[in-house]
Formats: C-alpha cells, structure tokens, sequence
C-alpha cells in the first residue's frame, strides 16, 4: 500500500506502553509513510527530555508545548504515521483536532501489561519515578489509565494489544487502515 492510497493522517494514542512508538514505526515502514513521534518532537524543539521538562517548567507547560505542536504537525506535513503522547487527547482540542484530520486507533492495553513493558524504564517517565513499589506502581497506573478511558474511547478503533506480539497488533493496523482509505 503506497503512499497515494492515504489521504490522511493515521494516530495512534493509548496511556505509555502501548506500544504507539513501536507498532507506529512499523506501520509507517509497511505504508510507505512518514512516521512522527508527537513527544520526540516536543523534546526536539525545548532541546531537553519530557522528564526534564516536567521538572524545570511542570506539565502545564508542557501540555500547552504538547498541544502547539500537534497542531504544527497537522498543518504542516502530508499524510503521516503520528505517534501522539498519553496524555494529548486528554485536551478537547487536540482531540477534535486529530479526528477531523485523521484516523484515531486507540491501542488498548491493560495496567498489568504496561507495567510489565515499562517497569524497567519508570525512573525515565515523570509520572511514575515518584512510585518505587510494584503495588504502588500498579495502582497508580490503573487510576491513571482508567481517568483517560474516557477520551481513548473516542478513538475511531480500538486495538486491544493484550497478549499479543509485534505482527499481530501490525497485521490488524493494516487491515484497518486498509479498510478506511480509499
């Protein structure tokens, strides 16, 4: 599926963890299409990491960063692979914003999963350095995650990646951008 058959953009949003980095390089590889990762560009352009900026300036800030360059993003590139942050649909705007120009998949993964798939790198992401117990971490996760189902169910599709490898989560990314293009 070449570059042409894609009229819009394809987002992938779910809570850290998901797997919107991994799985939307691999999407962007099988479609021919940029790939765009919403916090990479944030930390590109404050030339400083998320974690270092939620120290230095707090997450409002970054939030309004956050915001400022999807926007940016949207208008100034052709159809893309967007990689959004956890947190970016949380903002009504963003929200409206990715719908109307774009495809919104929603990867679906369980608070048990993503501490498995993160544990190891919590120190690197401000809202979990503070948790240093397993319970604690899972908690907070399960509360964190469950106060952003609201906004991922708004997604246009949901993936449930629970249990399931690289391939399989990118053969269904497939057939649903297929199924959604003309």
């Amino acid at each position: 599926m070449g570059r042409k058959s894609i009229k819009k953009h394809v987002f992938l949003t779910g809570y850290m963890g998901s797997g919107k980095t991994t799985i939307g390089l691999l999407l962007s590889k099988h479609l021919s299409l940029p790939f765009i990762d919403l916090d990479n560009e944030v930390e590109e352009d404050e030339k400083m990491a998320i974690s270092e900026i939620f120290k230095k300036k707090g997450e409002d800030y970054f939030r309004n960063k956050e915001s400022n360059m999807l926007k940016k993003i949207i208008k100034n590139n052709d159809a893309a692979v967007i990689a959004l942050g956890g947190g970016s649909i949380s903002d009504s705007n963003n929200l409206n914003a990715v719908k109307i120009d774009g495809l919104l998949i929603y990867l679906e993964t369980s608070a048990s999963t993503i501490v498995e798939r993160i544990k190891n790198e919590a120190a690197e992401r401000p809202l979990l350095a503070q948790y240093t117990t397993d319970d604690a971490f899972l908690n907070f996760i399960e509360h964190h995650l469950n106060s952003r189902l609201i906004n991922y169910q708004k997604a246009d599709i949901t993936i449930d990646t629970n249990g399931k490898n690289r391939d399989q989560i990118l053969s269904e990314l497939i057939a649903i951008v297929n199924s959604n293009t003309n």
